[in-house]
């Protein structure tokens, strides 16, 4: 149990500097690129959909971060989160739902679709509808999964 403590130590360090990087790029984007003259008016809403990506995993990283907080100050709570994340059932049903290369192909279009966006703003909305078709047909698949299995 000490050897998932430590890594639940490092887990909650690493988000919460990555939770600081987020908060430095939506600062600077606040700031300092917003208040540039003459800023074009697509450059203004790709500049605004990149500073909500980075508040939506801002807020990502402080649910994760509070949830193992709790965890490493109670014991029951890190029994609790250490079987939670041992579960071979949720396990299976999550490789079955191909969810890790789902994210991986996501995190590819989110980031391929804000380089595109800055060059045609059309071609950039079809690559986010097709992540959240993607996740969607995902989440409904595990969602069925945990029915039948």
């Amino acid at each position: 149990m000490e050897k998932f403590k430590n890594k639940l130590i490092r887990r909650k360090n690493m988000m919460v500097g990555f939770g600081f990087i987020a908060l430095s790029f939506i600062l600077i984007m606040k700031f300092y690129v917003e208040d540039l003259p003459n800023l074009p008016e697509w450059l203004s809403f790709e500049l605004e959909f990149v500073t909500g990506l980075f508040l939506g995993l801002e807020i990502i990283f402080a649910i994760y971060i509070i949830k193992m907080r709790k965890a490493l100050n109670n014991e029951e709570a890190l029994q609790q989160l250490y079987i939670e994340e041992n579960d071979e059932r949720k396990r299976y049903i999550r490789a079955k739902a191909g969810q890790p290369l789902i994210m991986i192909l996501s995190s590819i279009l989110i980031i391929s679709s804000i380089i595109i966006g800055i060059y045609d703003m059309k071609i950039s909305f079809v690559l986010l509808g097709v992540v959240m078709f993607q996740m969607l047909v995902s989440v409904i698949y595990k969602l069925y999964l945990l029915k039948t299995i």
